[in-house]
């Protein structure tokens, strides 16, 4: 208990952990000033990647490579998006594919042989759940998920610095999603948003490798509902605790036990075993939530 206060305590003293919260602030600023022009306003994605890149460019250090990987991932993002012209389609998939390649390859992430070509995939993986969310699924709970996330991360990283200013920006950020600024997730900000995440567990966990794989597991539910999206949409509508709550469960395992492993290949195969559980939970917890809804409504 003592520990984890020292920790807590070390965190808020943090420059880059200050750093990100003052961006997030500014972030929900400009939301807010935006929604009261432009209901709905789809920026929420893509002021969170880029108030984390700035500050991770301006405390941490220049990373270039990061920096033209996230504007190739948000351009293919915003040629991708459903209001587009179809012809496009195929050029913006192309720019993706070059974006999550250059995260991978020019990020830095040399220290573990198989992380170059692993983590382009994560961004794909990660930027395509995230783009489901910006076309088919309730945005409000967005950003209190994705603070539980970026908290599961800084959790389970041996190397912290790039995650505590993930977590900065996260913090202001949840109220973002919420009424009454109702910020909402482009397909463009998903696949950056996609993009910042992966890069930055894979920079932090390269002393242990099995603490990336639970890092990016920690997307959680966010990476899950995007398979049930039927089943979600009741869900996050009907029962917003019992989606925080689950997805919370999945970040804790995925972050203060599996990215706590040694082996990599191990943590892999635990994560692909609670995420099918975790499906199968939805899908049941749905239908219970869908029943009980009905229920009392009562016959017509």
């Amino acid at each position: 208990m003592l520990d984890s206060l020292a920790t807590l305590g070390d965190l808020i003293t943090r420059t880059d952990f200050l750093a990100g919260l003052l961006a997030g602030a500014v972030g929900v600023g400009v939301l807010f000033a935006v929604s009261r022009a432009q209901s709905g306003t789809q920026w929420w994605g893509g002021i969170f990647a880029l108030a984390a890149l700035v500050i991770i460019n301006t405390v941490i250090g220049r990373r270039v490579g990061v920096s033209s990987g996230l504007f190739v991932l948000g351009a293919g993002g915003w040629l991708i998006r459903t209001d587009t012209d179809p012809k496009t389609r195929p050029f913006g998939w192309l720019l993706v594919l070059v974006g999550a390649f250059v995260i991978g390859w020019r990020g830095g992430l040399y220290d573990i042989d198989w992380l170059p070509f692993v983590a382009p995939i994560a961004v794909v993986i990660a930027g395509m759940a995230l783009a489901t969310w910006s076309r088919a699924l309730p945005h409000n709970l967005l950003g209190p998920m994705m603070a539980i996330t970026a908290f599961g991360i800084w959790v389970t990283v041996p190397e912290t610095e790039h995650a505590r200013v993930l977590l900065g920006v996260a913090i202001p950020l949840v109220v973002a999603t919420l009424s009454p600024v109702g910020a909402r997730l482009s397909t463009a900000g998903a696949f950056a948003l996609g993009g910042i995440l992966v890069w930055v567990v894979a920079v932090g966990g390269d002393a242990r490798p099995a603490s990336i794989v639970g890092g990016w597991a920690s997307l959680g539910m966010m990476a899950i509902f995007p398979f049930t999206r039927t089943n979600a949409t009741d869900l996050i509508e009907k029962r917003p605790v019992l989606v925080l709550g689950t997805h919370a469960g999945f970040v804790l395992i995925a972050s203060r036990v599996i990215g706590l492993w040694e082996s990599a290949v191990i943590a892999s195969l635990a994560v692909l075993f609670v995420s099918v559980v975790a499906f199968l939970i939805v899908g049941w917890l749905a239908e219970r939530s869908s029943a009980a809804f009905a229920n009392r409504q009562g016959p017509e």
